[in-house]
């Protein structure tokens, strides 16, 4: 939009001798109107004897989307003893412009995750606003699965190609279930796609005359009976696990969202849509479900029709979960000591001499390729290379390799101490692998050592008694302090 002119007639009543000058200023929400009109404040003169001035504004065009304006224009004075009249401002109305509330969309057709080693992951899924920012948005959106089978049928393949070769005759009709083709134009591949979908269709039948029909099975595909133009078709369980390889499903690799809601604030052109993506133990390829907007609603402000937000496509985006499996590996830290606990995690040792502590770092899932994994003393009470060696290292495991050990050596000294403790911890991998939260941390336990708490025995002096029944007597008693007292 162009700026335009705006013509305001000023009219002198009553008098008209002398010159007056009328000052004049312009604001939006009580603030100068500059950016919105020019000018946005000056004077009109009026000669002795002129009753009538027009005042020329310009409505400048910009490229903030805005909601209603009204720009007021105000006489506020009037030199050489003329007066303001009660009609002393117009409003100007500009209407609501260039999409003040804006145009949501997903900013990206695909979105890659990483389906995570354990527990759940929250994923982000970007949404952008265009246009206007102004107001704050409610956002619906729900997932779903892809449906392979149609995209297959777009994809121009034929569905019969994930059955085994047709056998003549019929399922057993005691277990059979009827399709409803009433709609349908080719009915076998109808047939067939209704049956590739239903998981539990393990066979149909199809029959070509007197009008075609079809009708399903859950078992019971072992045994047909004659029957006359009729043709059996048994899923073939590799073929079709194979097409349906790439749907993430619903309760199994995400939780399913149903008109969910998500915010975008006030002045912000983007927002996250959350998806929680769940673990498994199948090693599987990528997988992919479908994100869709279902509606944008402005919640804090009123506004025309014509001026509320909109949807903008893409409105439906597919989110890809990584295949899992690991192929690099999965890097886990554990002892190998009988004694050791809570899966390995957590051992108690006496510092004894030569006493030493093998750790194992395992790689599970895949190994290929050239990998590295960093171990390190990553916190505790002991005090490194005093009652321990070993602060860490960097790990080569070439392709193949699958486990290596190391050796946290304790030091056996003289020194009374208390229990104290070592934590070891894997703490970053290259290459391509993944380190396990619930299993990168092990902890060593020395047990206090060097009678830390003293030797306590009886005093010489009260070895050796001779007494008589019924008499008391003392016995002294001697602790000895291996310790100084001032550590």
């Amino acid at each position: 939009m162009n700026a335009f002119e705006v013509s305001l007639p000023i009219v002198r009543n009553a008098g008209t001798i002398g010159d007056v000058v009328v000052q004049w200023r312009a604001t939006v929400n009580g603030r100068p109107a500059t950016g919105d009109l020019r000018p946005a404040s000056g004077e009109v003169r009026f000669a002795p004897g002129e009753t009538v001035k027009t005042l020329k504004v310009e409505v400048l065009a910009d490229d903030v989307p805005e909601i209603e304006e009204v720009i007021k224009v105000e006489l506020i004075n009037a030199s050489n003893g003329g007066n303001i009249g009660a009609e002393k401002v117009v409003d100007i109305i500009v209407p609501a412009n260039d999409n003040p509330h804006g145009t949501v969309y997903f900013e990206q057709a695909i979105y890659r995750v990483q389906e995570p080693l354990e527990e759940v992951y929250i994923a982000n899924i970007t949404v952008r606003r265009s246009g206007g920012t102004l107001g704050l948005l409610e956002i619906l959106y729900s997932t779903s699965e892809i449906d392979v089978v149609s995209n297959a049928l777009k994809d121009g393949r034929n569905l019969l190609l994930y059955y085994d070769s047709p056998l003549s005759g019929a399922l057993s009709t005691a277990l059979s279930r009827p399709f409803n083709v009433t709609s349908a134009t080719n009915v076998l591949n109808f047939c067939a796609a209704f049956c590739l979908r239903e998981r539990a269709c393990q066979a149909f039948s199809y029959t070509s005359a007197p009008r075609a029909s079809c009708f399903w099975v859950t078992s019971g595909t072992s045994q047909l009976s004659s029957a006359p133009q009729t043709v059996t078709y048994l899923k073939n369980t590799t073929a079709a696990t194979s097409l349906f390889s790439s749907q993430a499903v619903a309760g199994s690799d995400y939780i399913t969202m149903t008109a969910q809601t998500a915010i975008m604030l006030d002045r912000s052109g983007m927002a996250n849509l959350t998806v929680t993506i769940l673990t498994d133990s199948l090693p599987e390829v990528d997988e992919s479900f479908l994100i869709k907007i279902l509606s944008v609603n402005l919640i804090n402000m009123t506004t025309a029709t014509k001026n509320l937000p909109a949807l903008q496509q893409p409105d439906t985006a597919v989110v890809t979960i990584g295949m899992n499996g690991d192929a690099f590996g999965i890097f886990l830290l554990y002892s190998i000591s009988p004694n050791a606990t809570e899966d390995g995690l957590y051992l108690e040792v006496r510092e004894n001499p030569r006493t030493s502590v093998l750790l194992v770092i395992e790689r599970r899932g895949g190994s290929m390729a050239q990998v590295t994994v960093e171990w390190k003393y990553v916190g505790g009470t002991a005090t490194p290379n005093a009652d321990f060696s070993g602060m860490g290292e960097i790990v080569i495991f070439a392709e193949g390799d699958v486990k290596k050990t190391l050796e946290i050596v304790i030091t056996d000294d003289m020194e009374p101490e208390d229990n104290e403790t070592i934590q070891i911890g894997l703490v970053r991998t290259e290459g391509g692998s993944r380190i396990l939260p619930s299993s990168d941390t092990v902890t060593i336990l020395i047990l206090a050592n060097d009678n830390a708490a003293g030797v306590v025995g009886f005093h010489t002096a009260s070895r050796s008694f001779i007494v008589k029944e019924g008499n008391r007597m003392k016995l002294k008693i001697k602790k000895i302090l291996n310790v100084d007292c001032n550590r």
